[in-house]
């Protein structure tokens, strides 16, 4: 009878920790690339927020000008310094130099 030989089980080790070592090394590699695009995630939000912000106000800004726009006061005025426009029965003065 001839002897059998066993597989050497440091071989078989060899192979598992090379597995593991792999898979470690793309488990590392994923969470840091996780990490940097949650960060750019993040920064990315705040700068949002932060223009989300301005454009409240301006919103903020133009809906209180067109408020005062279509006050008859400010009506008013505009037609007297752009339009020369008179109210009935008023007399302007014009003082020439």
């Amino acid at each position: 009878m001839k002897p059998v030989k066993k597989k050497n089980p440091l071989l078989r080790h060899k192979f598992l920790v090379l597995f593991i070592i792999a898979f470690s090394i793309y488990f590392v590699v994923t969470i840091i690339n996780q990490e940097i695009r949650l960060r750019d995630l993040r920064v990315e939000e705040v700068r949002l927020n932060q223009e989300i912000e301005r454009l409240s106000e301006e919103k903020e800004k133009l809906e209180n000008d067109l408020k005062e726009s279509q006050s008859l006061d400010n009506i008013e005025k505009i037609a007297r310094s752009k339009l020369k426009m008179v109210m009935p029965n008023e007399i302007i003065y014009v003082i020439q130099e």
